[in-house]
Order: structure tokens, then C-alpha cells, then sequence
């Protein structure tokens, strides 16, 4: 049970590299792998091992709920 959603985040992201589907023998190496973009730019969102997220999504836990989570226990 819960009494706020916090830290949920939807976000479309479409991640396009040429104008065309190419040949990695024709291309190899110069069009960027899309996948690989974007665990670059989720990375620095959170760490993907330890689940940490960046510290400037860090703040501080409001007294009340805090007061709501000692009702709780």
C-alpha cells in the first residue's frame, strides 16, 4: 500500500542514427550503435549496476511524511 507515487518518470525517447538502414559491411564503424546511445545517456540518469540514481534527483524526505511512515510502523 502506498500514499504517493514518487519517482516514477515517463519519457518517450526515439534514437535514430542515418536516414537509412545500412550494411555493417558497408558502414561498419560509422554509424553509431542507437542502443548504445541510449544506455549513455540513461547512465547519466542512474548507475545500471547499482541502481543509484544521479544526486541531483536526491532531496529531502518531508517531516510529514516521515511522521507518516512512524504511523505506519
Amino acid at each position: 500500500m502506498t500514499s504517493s507515487l514518487r519517482g516514477i518518470c515517463i519519457v518517450d525517447l526515439k534514437v535514430s542514427a542515418g536516414k537509412n538502414g545500412y550494411h555493417s559491411g558497408e558502414v561498419g564503424g560509422i554509424v553509431p550503435e542507437t542502443f548504445r546511445i541510449i544506455r549513455t545517456l540513461l547512465d547519466r540518469v542512474d548507475d545500471n549496476k547499482t541502481g543509484k540514481v544521479c544526486s541531483e534527483f536526491d532531496c529531502k524526505i518531508p517531516d510529514w511524511k516521515m511522521k507518516e511512515v512512524d504511523d505506519v510502523v
